[in-house]
């Protein structure tokens, strides 16, 4: 499949498919479901998308990044990880593409013109916000690595924090474990 929506793959479980896959797919992980289903050994039902729990499921992100050579980099990285990107320069059209499709997950430069990242989260985050999901998790992205930064982006609204430059391991990790929540923010406590 392209994507999947919610419930779909239980309803495909339901109808005897043993195993379900978000294109694209890694030879290494077809091959591997293909042995078991030859072997007549099914594979793990708990897992509703794919049959590896560290293989990531192809994610739909949006990326808010105002430098050019970042958003290239951020790109090519979520590329070779198997993920769709959406790139945008501002808070203003991050908000703008989240009011028109929904992402799984937003990686969001804290320090844009127009509208930073501060305001973006507020925004979407806020009672009459634009976004179709105003819970879609976002992830800040900043130079600055200190736990004072950290902390504010975390009372901003986001829901977690990398630095830059973004090193291919760790955003892989990152999206791994929002993939593993279901793409879901905490509940508020």
């Amino acid at each position: 499949t392209s994507a999947t929506a919610q419930g779909e793959a239980e309803r495909l479980r339901a109808a005897g498919v043993a195993a379900i896959f978000v294109k694209p797919v890694r030879s290494t992980l077809l091959y591997r479901v293909m042995a078991q289903t030859l072997a007549h050994t099914a594979p793990d039902p708990a897992s509703p998308v794919s049959t590896d729990p560290e293989e990531p499921v192809s994610a739909n992100i949006l990326v808010a990044e105002d430098e050019l050579t970042n958003r290239l980099v951020l790109q090519g990285i979520l590329r070779k990880l198997g993920h769709r990107a959406t790139m945008v320069v501002n808070g203003r059209e991050a908000l703008a593409a989240l009011a028109q499709e929904r992402f799984d997950l937003v990686l969001m430069d804290i320090r844009m013109p127009d509208m930073d990242g501060y305001e973006a989260v507020r925004a979407l985050r806020a009672a009459d916000s634009p976004a179709l999901d105003p819970n879609t998790p976002v992830i800040a992205l900043t130079a600055n690595a200190v736990a004072e930064e950290r902390a504010k982006c975390l009372a901003a609204g986001m829901d977690d924090f990398l630095t830059k430059p973004v090193i291919m391991d760790t955003l892989a990790k990152t999206i791994v474990a929002w993939q593993q929540r279901g793409w879901r923010r905490p509940a508020a406590s």
